[in-house]
C-alpha cells in the first residue's frame, strides 16, 4: 500500500519487507520481482535471484527498490542509476573474468552450472564439483558463499566474513583491514560494513576491487570520454559515459580521445586514425572495409595486414592462437600486458611467461617440461616438473655445509670419514666393553675405587658406541640417497630417524662428558685421600653413573616435543593461506585464531578432519624442523644464533659442557702437580725411587687425556659462544664438528682412559722379546726373566690405576 500500512497476511502468504504487500509462496524467488523492495527476490531467497542496485534508497530511505536481472549486470551498459551493475567485482561473492571484466556470479547459478554442466565462466571455474563429485571450488567460514579457489589469498575481499584473505600470508595486501577488524576491534571496521559501497572513513572499502577497476573511479579519473557516437547510436540511455586519466598513454575510452585529445603532449601512433573510421582489407578479395576505434588495439587482427593491431599501448604482441567468427577466423596477435608473466601462457610459445625470473614468481624448469611452474611449489614435497628440478632448486644449496642436490656429503673426503670414524668408534669401544666386562667379573671387591673405576669405564664406551651407531645409520642414509639426494632432504630432515640420529649423538656426548666428570672427581678423591682405596661403595658409583644417563637422556629428548620453542619451521602440504610450503609456528598459530575468530568458534581446520566441508581450508602438516633438523646430518643445533628458537636451550647445553670440560682439565692440573710433589727426592743425594718411571707414564696419560678432551670439545664450546655473540661460523665449523670432533672424541675416550692401547702395546712389545730371546738362545730362563718383568710392570701399572685412572 502507498499509505504505508502495513498489511496482514495469511500465514501461507509471504509479506514484503515494506509491508506494502502480500503474495503467495510460489511467487518468492522466482526471477520476478513482485515486491516494491525487491524482497521477494533479495532478502526471501537463500541466494538472491535478482540484482539489487546499491546507492538508490527506497521509501523512507531503506534498501534500494531498483533491480535487475542478474543476466543485465557486467554486460558493459550500466542499467542501475548509480551504475553499480557494472561494478559487482567490489561485492563479496564468487567472480570470474568474462569478456575482460571481473564479473559476479550468483551463488543460485553455481548450483544449476553443477547439475546441467553448464558455465557461465570461460575457465569454467564455476562448476564446483567435478564428475567424480569431489569439491573443486572454496567455501567462506559462513558457509553460505562459495568463491572460486583462484579467489583465495588475491587480496581481495570476497567473502562477507573476510574468511578468504584474513586467514592469509600477511604479505597477501588485505592484512591492515583484517587486523582493524579482527584483531583490535575497532567499531569503525567490522565485517558487515566490509564492501558495502559506504566509505566509513577506515579500510572498509580499499579491499574491495582490484586496482585497476577502482582506480578507474577514483579522483584521477576526471575526463569523460566523448559519446558522440553513442548519442547517434541512441544507446545512451544504457551506456554512462566512461571517465578516464587524460593523456597518461593508457588507452580507456572507447575511441581513444582520452589519449588522442589535443592537449597531449605526446600523441600515440594510433592516434592517426582520429575518431573517424579507418579502412582496410579484411577478407580476400573484398573490398576496403572500415574498422572502429573499438576494433583498434583489441588484440584481434581484423584487418588482414594487422593494420588495427600496430603500435599498440600496453599489449604484448605474440601468436595467441585464433578466434572464430561468423564468417571467418581471426588471428589474436596480442595479449594485454596484465596478462604478461601472470603464470598463465596466453602465447602459443609460451612467450609472456619466458623471461619472468626477476617477478620472483617463476620457476623455469631445467628440462623446459613444463616450462614454468609456481615458484611456491617448489620445494613442497610434490614433482611438478617432469624432471623433478623445482624440489632441487641448485641456489637451495649455495650456503649448505654438508649438500649438495645429489649427495648427502657433498664432499667425498667427508663421506670417507663417516665411514671410518663410525667403524674405528665402534670398534674400539666394542673392544673396551669386553675389556671392561672381563675386569668388572675378576674384581673381588665391589666397594673400591678400582670396581668402581671399571664400571665407569665399561659405561663411557657404551654411551660413545652410540656415536658410532649414529654414524653407521648417518653413513647408510648417505648411500641410500646417493646422486638425488634433493628429492629426499625435507623428508629425510623432518624423519624419526633423523631425530634419532641426533638424540643418540646428544646421549652419547653428554652421557660421556657426565661420565668423565665423576671419573675424574674419582681419580681427584684418591689422589687427594690415597688412604682410602677401598672406601668407595658400588651404590654410589651405580646412583652417580644412572644420574649420568638420565641427565643425558634429558638433554636429548627435550627438543622432541615440538614446542615453539625447538621447531623453526613446519613442512605442510601446497596451501593457498600460505606463500611457502614451510611456514613458521607463529603464522601456524595466527591462522588457527583468525580462523577461530572469523568463524566464532573453536575449528579444526589445522590437522582436523574438517576437509569434507572446507577441504581447501584444511592445513596438512607433513614434518617440522626441530633441533635436529638444521642440517641433513642432523647435528644438534649447538650454533644457534640469539634469534633461534633454539637459542637458550643450547646456550644452557653449552655452558653446563663448557664447566665440566674446565672441571675435568683442573682436576687433572692438580693430580699432575700432586704426583710431582709426592716423588720429589728428599735429598741431593737420593736415589731415583723405584716407581717414578711409572709416575712418569701417569703423567703423559694425564696430559694426553687434558689435551685430547681440549681439542675435541673445547673447540665446539668456544665456536657455540661465538655464535651466540652473532659472529656468522663458517660452514666448515658444522661439518669439522660433526664429522670429525665429537666422533674422534668417542673413538679416543674409551681407549685412553682404560690404558687399553698401552695394554695393547705391551702384549706387542712382549711378543717381540720373546721372539728375540729364544733367537738369541736365551731358552727358558729368558723367557721366565721376561714374563716376570711383564708381571711385575703390569702389576705395578695395575697398581697405579687404582689411584689415577
Amino acid at each position: 500500500m502507498d499509505d504505508g500500512t502495513v498489511v496482514t497476511c495469511a500465514d501461507d502468504e509471504f509479506r514484503c519487507h515494506d509491508g506494502s504487500r502480500c503474495l503467495e509462496t510460489k511467487y518468492r524467488c522466482d526471477g520476478v520481482q513482485n515486491c516494491a523492495d525487491c524482497s521477494d527476490e533479495v532478502e526471501a531467497c537463500s541466494e538472491p535471484r535478482l540484482f539489487r542496485c546499491v546507492n538508490s534508497t527506497g521509501a523512507s530511505g531503506g534498501p534500494s527498490q531498483v533491480c535487475i536481472p542478474w543476466a543485465h549486470t557486467c554486460d558493459g551498459a550500466e542499467n542501475c542509476p548509480d551504475g553499480s551493475d557494472e561494478r559487482t567485482d567490489h561485492m563479496p561473492g564468487f567472480k570470474c573474468i568474462i569478456d575482460q571484466r571481473k564479473c559476479l556470479v550468483p551463488q543460485f547459478l553455481l548450483h544449476l552450472n553443477n547439475k546441467n554442466d553448464v558455465t557461465i565462466c570461460p575457465d569454467r571455474r564455476d562448476r564446483c564439483h567435478d564428475d567424480a563429485g569431489e569439491f573443486k571450488c572454496a567455501r567462506c567460514l559462513d558457509n553460505s558463499t562459495t568463491i572460486a579457489q583462484q579467489q583465495l589469498c588475491d587480496g581481495i575481499i570476497d567473502c562477507p566474513d573476510l574468511s578468504d584473505e584474513c586467514a592469509c600470508d600477511p604479505s597477501r595486501g588485505a592484512e591492515p583491514l583484517c587486523v582493524a577488524v579482527l584483531d583490535e576491534g575497532r567499531n569503525r571496521s567490522s565485517s558487515a560494513s566490509v564492501c558495502d559501497w559506504r566509505a566509513d572513513g577506515g579500510l572498509d572499502e580499499r579491499f574491495c576491487e582490484d586496482n585497476e577497476v577502482r582506480d578507474k573511479y577514483d579522483a584521477t579519473h576526471d575526463y569523460v570520454c566523448h559519446d558522440d557516437v553513442l548519442s547517434r547510436l541512441n544507446l545512451t540511455l544504457k551506456v554512462k559515459p566512461k571517465r578516464a586519466v587524460l593523456c597518461d598513454e593508457k588507452t580507456e575510452c572507447l575511441f581513444r580521445d582520452d589519449e588522442c585529445n589535443t592537449s597531449c603532449p605526446h600523441q600515440l601512433s594510433f592516434c592517426r586514425f582520429g575518431n573517424n573510421p579507418q579502412y582496410c582489407t579484411k577478407e580476400l578479395g573484398s573490398v576496403m572495409q572500415p574498422f572502429t576505434a573499438q576494433e583498434t588495439c583489441n588484440g584481434i587482427a581484423d584487418c588482414l595486414n594487422g593494420e588495427d593491431e600496430m603500435d599498440c599501448p600496453d599489449r604484448f604482441m605474440c601468436d595467441a592462437g585464433v578466434r572464430q567468427g561468423m564468417l571467418r577466423t581471426f588471428k589474436i596477435v596480442s595479449i594485454p600486458m596484465k596478462s604478461y608473466c601472470d603464470l598463465q601462457a596466453d602465447c602459443i610459445d609460451q612467450s609472456d611467461e619466458r623471461y619472468c625470473g626477476k617477478s620472483n614468481t617463476h620457476f623455469y624448469c631445467k628440462n623446459g617440461e613444463p616450462l614454468f611452474i609456481d615458484k611456491k611449489k617448489c620445494l613442497d614435497g610434490k614433482a611438478d616438473c617432469t624432471d623433478r628440478s623445482d624440489e632441487c632448486p641448485l641456489d637451495e644449496y649455495d650456503n649448505n655445509p654438508f649438500s649438495d642436490p645429489k649427495e648427502l656429503f657433498k664432499n667425498i673426503l667427508m663421506r670417507i670419514c663417516v665411514w671410518v670414524t663410525g667403524t674405528c668408534s665402534t670398534i674400539a669401544n666394542l673392544f673396551v666393553l669386553v675389556f671392561s666386562q672381563r675386569k668388572l667379573q675378576r674384581c673381588r671387591q665391589k666397594n673400591s675405587v678400582a670396581y668402581c673405576n671399571r664400571l665407569l669405564v665399561f659405561n663411557l664406551a657404551f654411551a660413545d658406541l652410540l656415536m658410532g651407531v649414529s654414524l653407521f645409520i648417518l653413513a647408510n642414509k648417505s648411500l641410500q640417497f646417493s646422486g638425488s639426494y634433493c628429492f629426499y632432504d625435507l623428508e629425510w630432515r623432518t624423519s624419526s630417524t633423523c631425530n634419532l640420529i641426533g638424540t643418540l649423538t646428544v646421549i652419547s656426548t653428554q652421557t660421556s662428558i657426565n661420565i668423565l666428570v665423576v671419573l675424574t672427581s674419582l681419580r681427584l678423591y684418591v689422589t687427594i685421600q690415597p688412604m682410602t682405596l677401598s672406601m668407595v661403595r658400588h651404590r654410589l658409583c651405580w646412583i652417580l653413573i644412572v644420574l649420568s644417563w638420565m641427565i643425558a637422556f634429558t638433554f636429548a629428548t627435550v627438543p622432541l616435543f615440538k614446542s615453539d620453542s625447538f621447531v623453526s619451521a613446519i613442512w605442510i602440504e601446497p596451501s593457498p593461506y600460505f606463500n611457502n610450503t614451510l611456514i613458521t609456528p607463529h603464522a601456524k598459530h595466527k591462522y588457527i585464531a583468525r580462523s577461530d575468530a572469523m568463524a566464532g568458534h573453536e575449528t579444526a581446520f589445522y590437522g582436523g578432519a574438517t576437509q569434507a566441508d572446507f577441504p581447501t581450508r584444511y592445513v596438512r602438516e607433513l614434518g617440522a624442523f626441530g633441533y635436529y633438523s638444521n642440517h641433513s646430518v642432523c647435528f644438534p643445533n649447538l650454533y644457534a644464533s640469539p634469534q633461534s628458537p633454539h637459542f637458550s636451550f643450547s646456550l644452557m647445553m653449552v655452558a653446563y659442557n663448557t664447566i665440566a670440560i674446565a672441571f675435568i682439565a683442573g682436576s687433572y692440573v692438580t693430580i699432575y702437580r700432586k704426583s710431582l710433589v709426592r716423588h720429589r727426592p728428599t735429598s741431593p743425594d737420593a736415589k731415583l725411587q723405584v716407581g717414578d718411571p711409572e709416575r712418569k707414564t701417569l703423567r703423559r696419560r694425564i696430559t694426553v687425556v687434558v689435551v685430547t678432551n681440549n681439542l675435541c670439545l673445547l673447540p665446539i664450546c668456544v665456536m657455540a659462544c661465538m655464535s651466540f655473540a652473532g659472529y656468522a661460523l663458517p660452514p666448515e665449523a658444522y661439518s669439522i664438528s660433526s664429522v670429525i670432533l665429537l666422533p674422534v672424541n668417542s673413538f679416543l675416550n674409551p681407549v685412553i682412559y682404560s690404558t687399553l692401547h698401552h695394554r695393547f702395546y705391551r702384549k706387542l712389545r712382549s711378543s717381540i722379546e720373546r721372539l728375540r730371546s729364544r733367537k738369541a738362545g736365551g731358552g727358558r730362563q729368558g723367557d721366565f726373566r721376561l714374563a716376570t718383568s711383564v708381571g711385575m710392570t703390569e702389576d705395578v701399572t695395575e697398581q697405579i690405576e687404582l689411584n689415577s685412572t
